[in-house]
């Protein structure tokens, strides 16, 4: 029970007003505004330093990161408070969210069913078209001699007798 209410303590520390989520947003926005001037600014073009605009840049990303890191901590903590206060909602949203996974699934699975369909036809198509060779001698079982000519089973006929 005291865990519990510790966690419910440091819940409570979280800011619950929305001004707190959109200063975060705001920061996160001028972060990464500054990652991207950062590096098509038209200043570094005089800089020869390259050790310089690796610093700069590298700070910019790591403001960045920074404060992505704590929009994801905002955000994972509300949510922890949504599934103390209301399980039955975290649930219905996973729900949902399998549905559309599944949805998803399924058409991929008709997609690759149709594109199996069509290789199928294509391949049957090609069958068709290839003429039909009569199978060589040697291939339907007749024996062959050395130099490849069929050896067949009939004797042969004496002169003029046929």
């Amino acid at each position: 029970v005291y865990s519990v209410i510790s966690r419910m303590d440091n819940l409570s520390n979280i800011p619950d007003d929305e001004s707190s989520s959109k200063d975060l947003v705001d920061e996160f926005e001028v972060a990464f505004q500054a990652c991207y001037s950062s590096l098509v600014n038209q200043d570094h073009v005089n800089i020869i330093d390259k050790a310089e605009i690796q610093n700069t840049v590298d700070q910019c990303l790591q403001k960045f990161l920074d404060v992505g890191h704590q929009l994801e901590m905002f955000f994972l903590q509300k949510r922890l408070v949504l599934s103390v206060n209301k399980p039955d909602h975290v649930a219905t949203e996973d729900n949902g969210e399998l549905r559309i996974e599944l949805e998803r699934k399924n058409m991929q699975i008709q997609r690759h069913q149709t594109t199996v369909r069509r290789w199928l036809s294509i391949l049957d198509d090609l069958s068709r078209k290839v003429p039909t060779v009569p199978p060589l001698p040697h291939q339907r079982g007749m024996p062959m001699d050395p130099t490849g000519r069929s050896l067949s089973m009939e004797y042969p006929t004496p002169m003029g007798r046929r």
